[in-house]
């Protein structure tokens, strides 16, 4: 009889990794910030948490096309949160704090190879949090909407990343806190994570990527 041949095909694996900043690589500062303030003033959390979104996402400021004081006057406006501008900005910033371990995650895609870039609805508040915390130089690309002119809740800012970064979606990964945004990154095809808490991160991460299993269980931490 005559023998099978084995199949020797390689199954393409993942090479490029979008995450993001808010939420996963830090804290998320938007939320805390402004719920925080809110509380000061005695207005509701969630009401005025929830309108500074959309407000963000609707007034230009997101992408670049207006000034920081717009979205802060409509917040005003709606909510009636009160205060200094740069008051208002510095609650929510000092509440962005990077967490360490996220980094070490990046330093280890990139440690395998893997192209990781960060994929973000910011604005030039980014740029401020990079001169703190010198996140940047983890990530081979850097995409913040002030800057690109898209956001997630548009398919073009993955495709703008993805042809940027000479990747395909079905052989990307995306982290995000946002339901939302990781609800649309799968419809276009790439894998995705919801991040929720570290641990889960990590177990999800070592199950599609099965090569970081033993990066994650004794992780080097890795300065670019």
């Amino acid at each position: 009889m005559r023998q099978m041949e084995r199949d020797t095909t390689v199954e393409p694996q993942i090479g490029t990794v979008l995450i993001d900043f808010g939420g996963v690589i830090a804290e998320e500062g938007f939320m805390n910030g402004l719920r925080y303030m809110a509380k000061e003033q005695d207005l509701d959390p969630d009401t005025v948490f929830h309108e500074a979104v959309e407000i963000m996402y609707s007034c230009g400021y997101l992408v670049g096309k207006a000034q920081e004081s717009t979205f802060w006057n409509t917040l005003a406006e709606r909510t009636g949160l009160n205060g200094d501008q740069a008051a208002k900005r510095e609650a929510l910033l000092s509440r962005f704090i990077v967490r360490p371990r996220m980094l070490e995650i990046v330093a280890m895609l990139a440690a395998q190879g893997r192209q990781v870039a960060m994929l973000s609805d910011q604005t030039d508040w980014l740029d401020a949090l990079n001169e703190k915390y010198e996140i940047f130089p983890y990530f081979h690309r850097v995409f913040n909407s002030y800057h690109e002119g898209m956001h997630k809740r548009q398919p073009e800012f993955f495709h703008h990343a993805l042809e940027e970064l000479g990747a395909t979606a079905e052989l990307a990964l995306f982290i995000d806190d946002s339901a939302r945004h990781v609800a649309l990154a799968r419809e276009l095809g790439l894998a995705a994570i919801h991040f929720d808490t570290l641990a889960q991160v990590e177990r999800e991460l070592g199950e599609i990527l099965p090569d970081m299993k033993p990066l994650l269980e004794q992780p080097p931490y890795c300065r670019p």
